[in-house]
């Protein structure tokens, strides 16, 4: 039988309290990075929506479109040119003197106060004034940039969906005013072609009235005589293939043709003795 005495219950109890610590030290060592973490995303969120406040309606509200498009490129260029190349001295800064950067960015309502919130301060070098970059803001310029990219490719959608729906519109009035145009065109023909059947109607009804009144004029005067005339002094008569005048009028319809009594005995007597 053995007995426990303090000192082995000391040595018995020391590896899992170690091991209890170890872990709880682990545990708050990973709960330090989460609410590192978290705490850096909340930053980050109201950062974004800070710019985003900035740019509508900072920007674009006062603006015109084009106004606004141009100065979001502005500030988006000088913000890459720096992000891509921070430690070229160029690029931390911007005189606003520049014409291209006093009329897209300076002049511009809300423009210069983006480019502020990304890190840039006035400051003057030889007498020149200048708009440098914080360093220390690097954040800010990343999360500045963002937002402008997003908006720019937002922006750009839009303005290419409204190309779209006014090309679509622009055919769909062109296709109109081409039917119309047929439309006018069938009229047209179809005009040109009743006005022809029309005129051909009145030609058919005028020659078929002209005909009638031909036709009734025929059986309202009387036939001509087919005989021929007679000379004077008789009818004429035909003789030996000859026509020949008769003065007695003996071929006359209306004369008597048996011979006279005379003639019939001069015809039957002989010749005196």
């Amino acid at each position: 039988m053995s007995l426990n005495t303090p000192e082995s219950n000391v040595a018995s109890s020391s590896v899992p309290r170690n091991a209890v610590l170890t872990a709880v030290e682990r545990r708050l060592e990973g709960t330090s990075h989460e609410d590192i973490d978290e705490l850096q995303f909340g930053k980050e969120r109201d950062m974004r929506q800070h710019f985003r406040r900035l740019l509508d309606p900072g920007i674009m509200r006062p603006n015109s479109r084009e106004t606004a498009i141009a100065s979001l490129q502005i500030l988006r260029t000088i913000a890459s040119n720096l992000l891509k190349e921070p430690q070229n001295p160029k690029f931390c800064r911007f005189k606003p003197t520049n014409a291209t950067i006093k009329k897209n960015l300076v002049e511009v309502p809300g423009a210069l106060e983006y480019a502020i919130a990304m890190g840039f301060s006035p400051e003057v070098e030889d007498f020149q004034p200048y708009y440098v970059h914080n360093k220390r803001r690097f954040l800010e310029l990343r999360i500045g940039e963002s937002i402008l990219a997003e908006a720019l490719t937002r922006i750009t959608s839009t303005l290419e969906r409204d190309a779209r729906s006014k090309a679509s519109e622009k055919a769909e009035q062109l296709r109109a005013a081409e039917q119309v145009r047929k439309n006018f065109e069938d009229d047209r023909k179809q005009k040109q072609l009743r006005d022809k059947m029309e005129k051909e109607a009145r030609v058919a009804k005028a020659e078929a009235a002209r005909r009638q009144e031909l036709a009734l004029a025929s059986f309202a005067s009387p036939e001509p005589s087919t005989g021929s005339a007679s000379p004077p002094g008789g009818f004429l008569s035909l003789q030996g293939g000859r026509m020949l005048a008769d003065p007695a009028g003996v071929g006359h319809p209306n004369s008597d043709p048996s011979p006279s009594a005379d003639s019939d005995s001069e015809m039957h007597s002989g010749p005196e003795v």
